[in-house]
């Protein structure tokens, strides 16, 4: 089970940290942003917490590289679009150095599936989050915003002077120092960059990188519940009780349409402002898709010749 907390209207999140980390339980629903912001007022430093939100709140907290995918299958796609920045670093828009990591934070923003989950700094970005849907598929569906505390999880290095290597580039010697090292990662890893693209900047963008390590005998990758649930099992196993928790609140489905006119009439965050349209940024995504595109086809050509049986790869960020 996971450690979780879901908190309403009745606490503010001063209530929560005092409290022992729980199996999910029901609570009272968002229903209004005055009630949301009333739950966050005095009590949570900037920077402390991270956000996400998500329009159905049945969906796991796991990347979209991962989702339905073995391990295997999500390292062989990687591979292929880490394949893409190795042939052409210099030619890749947006892209300051040769950090993966910076590739991986371009990709993940632009629609192509990555290790990396999207979160943010803003709680109002995430509230918006959890009630828009573009496709209204789950309009009619409870939301759901996440609150992480970030003092548990251990932070990924961006813009540290000893990433200075990165300038230089990463060729045939030096690959596996540069590159393979700095992807892999054995737990779940929290970092926000220092510098961000349009999109990331006006959603105060930050990432979960996820590992690729799974439970013993099991090929399924870990999302962050079983990441939680796993580290947990392992601590008390070691009478350790600092354990790790999240919280959440439920976004009531029949307020989503009256929260997004709110925010929009009181912050001006609307789908126009998140998406940060324009010219250029259009021709990025296009190109980052196309570029998508084409790892996808030569990954599916080496699979068929490998193993004579094509697999569909297609996911969505």
């Amino acid at each position: 089970m996971v450690d979780m907390l879901e908190f309403n209207s009745w606490h503010n999140v001063d209530d929560l940290m005092r409290r022992k980390p729980m199996r999910e339980k029901e609570g009272d629903t968002i229903t209004c942003l005055h009630q949301f912001i009333e739950a966050l007022h005095n009590t949570v430093e900037k920077g402390a917490f991270c956000y996400r939100g998500q329009a159905n709140h049945a969906w796991s907290l796991i990347p979209s590289l991962l989702r339905g995918r073995t391990k295997s299958q999500a390292i062989r796609l990687q591979t292929v679009l880490l394949r893409e920045f190795l042939l052409a670093p210099n030619t890749l828009p947006y892209l300051r150095n040769q950090d993966p990591i910076e590739y991986l934070m371009l990709l993940q923003h632009f629609g192509i599936p990555t290790k990396l989950l999207d979160v943010s700094m803003d709680p109002l970005i995430a509230l918006f989050f959890a009630c828009y849907d573009a496709t209204e598929e789950h309009a009619e569906v409870d939301g759901k915003v996440y609150i992480f505390n970030l003092e548990q999880y251990n932070k990924l290095k961006i813009s540290t002077p000893e990433l200075d290597v990165y300038k230089d580039g990463i060729t045939v010697e030096n690959h596996s120092e540069l590159l393979i090292n700095r992807i892999e990662n054995k737990e779940h890893l929290f970092f926000e960059p220092l510098i961000k693209n349009p999109r990331m900047r006006i959603q105060d963008g930050a990432f979960f990188m996820f590992t690729t390590c799974t439970r013993e005998g099991d090929d399924a990758c870990l999302s962050m519940e079983a990441f939680h649930s796993a580290l947990n099992e392992y601590r008390r196993a070691h009478n350790n009780t600092n354990l790790l928790w999240y919280a959440h609140w439920i976004i009531g489905k029949e307020y989503k349409r009256k929260i997004l006119t709110e925010l929009d009439r009181q912050f001006g965050i609307n789908k126009s402002m998140i998406d940060v349209d324009s010219e250029p940024i259009r021709s990025v995504e296009h190109f980052y898709k196309k570029l998508y595109e084409r790892s996808l086809g030569y990954y599916e050509s080496t699979l068929k010749a490998k193993f004579n049986t094509p697999v569909d790869m297609a996911g969505s960020a």
